[in-house]
This record gives C-alpha cells, structure tokens and sequence, in this order.
C-alpha cells in the first residue's frame, strides 16, 4: 500500500517540535497541528519555561500572515516555498502553581496555599486590580522567561 506523504501542517509542526526541542531542551511542548476549510493552524502549548516572544520568535516564519481585524481580513506577508507554513501558529503558555506562588512573593504574599489562588479577593482588587492571587501571579510572568539560567 502506497501512503501518502504528510501534510503540510504536519510538517510544519513536526519542524517547529524540533526547533524548540533545540532550543529549550528540557521543556516539554505540546505541538498539534490542523487542517480546516479555512486553513491550517498549529497550536503549541507548554508550562512556565520560556516566554510566549522567546517561542514566537523562533516559529514566526511558519505563519505566513496575519489577521488584521481592522480591516476584518487575512493579510499573507511572510509566504515562503522553502518551509511548510499554515495560517496560524497559536502559542498558549501556562503557569504551574509553583511559579505563581513565588511570583506573589513580590507584593508581600507568603504563606499563600494552593487553594487560595482561585479565591476572590475584593481587597485584592481594591489595592491590585486582580481579582485573584492567580491573576496577579500571572500578570507577573506573563512575559517573563522562567528558564533556568
């Protein structure tokens, strides 16, 4: 039986695996890529590690546009024949508890359980603007690489 060859989301996912991989040998990312009427995405996910433009940078030229909702369409200005590309390259970077609870420690939280990072705080967002210690954590990191140097 003959089989077909891949597509090309899923070479460019397989690529960008192996990028990363390079790059942040110790963090574990979740690569799936799509095909759908309208395109083709890949969507990588990880926890803590590097920051969201640490990862763009290096997977930036496997989308080859961009969405401008402003003019409410898909703007092509990165095509290249030379790697596969797809439409969109979704980054989504979450934080373990550990790094929230460290993070927190900034703004005088320190005995702070894992069960009280959900909670909602009016005095909390009275003084923050953050409805929960989650969110504050994660205002913190959000572009912060959390590597180990």
């Amino acid at each position: 039986m003959k089989r077909n060859k891949p597509s090309k989301h899923a070479l460019a996912a397989k690529m960008i695996k192996q990028i990363l991989k390079k790059h942040f040998p110790k963090i574990k990312f979740n690569i799936r890529s799509r095909s759908y009427s309208g395109g083709s995405s890949v969507h990588i996910k990880w926890i803590d590690g590097p920051s969201e433009s640490e990862v763009r940078k290096l997977v930036k030229d496997f989308e080859y546009g961009y969405f401008d909702g402003m003019t409410d369409t898909y703007i092509v200005d990165n095509y290249r024949e030379d790697i596969p590309q797809v439409k969109y390259v979704l980054l989504e970077r979450r934080f373990s508890d550990k790094a929230i609870l460290e993070a927190i420690k900034k703004y005088g939280f320190r005995n702070v359980k894992k069960e009280d990072l959900d909670r909602t705080n009016k005095k909390l967002f009275e003084q923050f603007k953050a409805w929960t210690l989650r969110e504050l954590g994660w205002r913190e990191l959000y572009d912060k690489s959390l590597l180990q140097k």
